[in-house]
């Protein structure tokens, strides 16, 4: 059976994870391997309560990039 890994951006609200259930719930009822990779995962149990479900958090940027950096200061003799 498939290894399927569902990942999840959105923040905490549920409406957007409710979405995933009746996916995540007929590929485990087919035998596959479900992971789930959250952006927040305080409120995933309401919506998936079976606690083997494998779930992490996933890696999100929370804020923007740089888009200019100061120079790197140089030691005063360096040159």
């Amino acid at each position: 059976m498939a290894n399927i890994r569902c990942v999840w951006e959105m923040g905490g609200a549920l409406g957007h994870l409710a979405s995933l259930k009746p996916f995540v719930d007929q590929a485990r009822a087919h035998g596959h391997q479900v992971t789930l990779a959250l952006k927040e995962l305080q409120n995933a149990h309401l919506v998936f309560p079976d606690p083997t479900l494998p779930r992490f958090q996933s890696p999100y940027l929370n804020r923007l990039p740089r888009l200019s950096y100061r120079p790197p200061l140089l030691h005063p003799g360096a040159g």
